[in-house]
This record gives C-alpha cells, structure tokens and sequence, in this order.
C-alpha cells in the first residue's frame, strides 16, 4: 500500500482512530460486567458492530484495499458482531 504520509493530517487521523478502537474495547469490557443489565444496550452495541463490518467491507472494496486487508477488517469485525448477538441467545435447557 505504500508508505504512510507524514502530514499531521494523516498521523492525527491514525492516532484518533487507534483511541476511538481503545475506547470501543473499553466499553465493550465495561458492558461484559452486567451483562443482563446492559442486554438492550449490548444487542444495539451488537447491530453497529455488525454494521461496522459491513460498511468497512465495502469501503475496502470500493477503494481497492488489498484483499487480505479486505477479507480480514470488515468480516472479521461483522463476525464479532454476530458473535455477540449469539452469545445474548438464552440458554437452552
């Protein structure tokens, strides 16, 4: 993909997103401590994270990411959004 550029521009976008990812796992760990407290909350946390990954993929593509890239971003973070929609499943006895 190249080198990244130096402008400050593009080191303050990088660094803001690699927070705005800390604080996204931050929560996340947050709302994993009252699980039934937060169900509404976590479901919602889930359909974004879900949407995350899926409009990740299509940037990806359309700005012609590398395909390891592509496969790995998008995909991966609307699997982790699935995942927790079925982690809230109840049980089955």
């Amino acid at each position: 993909m190249g080198e990244l550029p130096t402008e400050p521009v593009v080191i303050y976008m990088a660094r803001s997103l690699a927070i705005l990812y800390a604080l996204r796992g931050a929560i996340a760990l947050f709302l994993s401590f009252d699980v039934a407290g937060y169900r509404t909350l976590i479901q919602y946390w889930a359909l974004l994270t879900l949407t995350l990954g899926t409009a990740l993929l299509l940037v990806d593509l359309v700005e012609g990411m590398p395909i390891l890239w592509t496969l790995a971003e998008g995909p991966t973070i609307a699997a982790l959004g699935i995942a927790y929609l079925l982690l809230l499943r109840d049980p089955v006895d």
